[in-house]
């Protein structure tokens, strides 16, 4: 941070902006993104939390040299 403003994606944007984002954002129920654990979304969705899950594997099963020549295929 320089002179108050902070960098963004879309740009510079002032402390202020930021408190306000991060405030408005801490006073809303969350909302998780879980990938791979599904005892952790079951776990939440008891809590009442918003969850969407996303099956998501590590590609060829983990074994790296595996998923490099599949890569090598694209």
């Amino acid at each position: 941070m320089k002179d108050g403003w902070l960098s963004s994606r879309e740009g510079r944007v002032s402390e202020g902006e930021t408190r306000s984002a991060l405030a408005q954002l801490l006073n809303e129920p969350p909302r998780v993104i879980n990938v791979g654990v599904g005892l952790f979304a079951e776990q939440l969705r008891e809590q009442g939390v918003w969850v969407v899950e996303v099956a998501w594997r590590p590609p060829a099963g983990g074994d790296e040299r595996l998923a490099a020549l599949l890569a090598a295929l694209t």
